[in-house]
């Protein structure tokens, strides 16, 4: 892969390594024979990530907080992300030392509502792309074929 003159590194990091970890990376292998010594399969937290200049964040389904983390750690160390949120909730804020102004009004007013919130995903997707945009991101918003997913908003920072 390649981000603008940027030659990028590849790696799926989980808690737990699944068993379809092998499969995954002779998938990707064959796809991207260039990446075969720029991939590795991660176990660890994303917390615990430090990613190098050379690294895009990428995430499908990046359920609840995970993507506040995922875009948390974009801003905060200067990498592209490609990330699909899905399983909003309102559990905690992460966000809350890159956010705009705007985007603390927003997590309080979230956070702070009793009862349902049916645009509830629109707001937190809106914070995050705030958040990246106060970080010095220019931030894009895509939506993939339903057929894929149904959460199927595409937030891309760069």
């Amino acid at each position: 892969f390649s981000f603008g003159n940027r030659h990028l590194t590849t790696f799926c990091l989980d808690v737990q390594m699944p068993q379809s970890a092998e499969l995954i990376q002779t998938a990707m292998i064959k796809q991207w024979p260039h990446l075969e010594s720029r991939f590795d399969y991660v176990e660890g937290r994303l917390e615990q990530l430090v990613p190098h200049h050379s690294c895009l964040l990428a995430s499908v389904h990046a359920c609840g907080i995970l993507s506040d983390v995922l875009v948390a750690t974009a801003a905060k160390h200067a990498v592209p992300l490609a990330v699909v949120p899905c399983c909003h909730s309102r559990k905690r804020k992460v966000l809350e030392s890159v956010a705009s102004p705007y985007a603390k009004k927003e997590y309080h007013k979230i956070l702070s509502h009793r009862g349902s919130m049916p645009d509830l995903v629109d707001r937190l997707d809106t914070v995050r792309m705030v958040a990246l945009e106060n970080a010095g991101f220019d931030v894009e918003e895509f939506f993939i074929p339903e057929t894929f997913t149904g959460k199927n908003r595409l937030i891309l920072g760069f």
